[in-house]
C-alpha cells in the first residue's frame, strides 16, 4: 500500500514528535521556576544548558530505548536531521540579530562530546 503525500509515515511522525517533545521549554520553564531565588546562579545558562541537555538526551533515548526495535536508526537519523535543520534555522536567525555567525548545531555536537567524554571517566556509574 502506498502512502500519500499528504500521510506522513509512522518513523517520519515519531521523529516529529520526538523533536516537538525536545524542543518545548514548558517543563524547562517548571524547571527553572524550581530554583530558589537566591541562588547565586547564572540563570539564562542554566536554561540553555537544559534545553540543550533535553535535546541531546532524546536523541540518546531513541537509540537506548528503541535497542531492539528494527526502525531504531530511522527514526534516530530522522530525529537528528530535524535537530539539524532547526539548528541551522535557529544559528541563521541569532547570527542576524547579533550579527556574526553561530553554528547551534556545533553546539549540540560539542555539548555531546563532553557528556561522553564525562561518561567514559566514569564507566562504573549507573546508568
Amino acid at each position: 500500500m502506498e502512502k500519500s503525500s499528504e500521510t506522513k509515515s509512522v518513523i517520519e511522525q515519531a521523529a516529529e514528535d520526538l523533536f516537538n517533545f525536545a524542543v518545548d521549554r514548558e517543563d524547562i520553564k517548571l524547571l527553572m521556576a524550581g530554583l530558589h531565588e537566591a541562588a547565586d546562579i547564572k540563570r539564562n545558562a542554566v536554561e540553555y544548558e537544559l534545553q540543550i541537555l533535553k535535546i541531546i538526551s532524546v536523541g540518546w533515548a531513541i537509540s537506548y530505548y528503541l535497542e531492539n526495535y528494527a526502525q531504531k536508526d530511522l527514526i534516530g537519523a530522522a530525529y537528528w536531521r530535524t535537530i539539524q535543520e532547526f539548528s541551522k534555522n535557529l544559528s541563521e536567525t541569532y547570527g542576524l540579530f547579533v550579527s556574526q555567525s553561530f553554528d547551534y548545531f556545533q553546539i549540540l555536537k560539542d555539548r555531546l562530546e563532553t557528556y561522553v567524554n564525562a561518561l567514559h571517566q566514569k564507566p562504573s556509574a549507573p546508568e
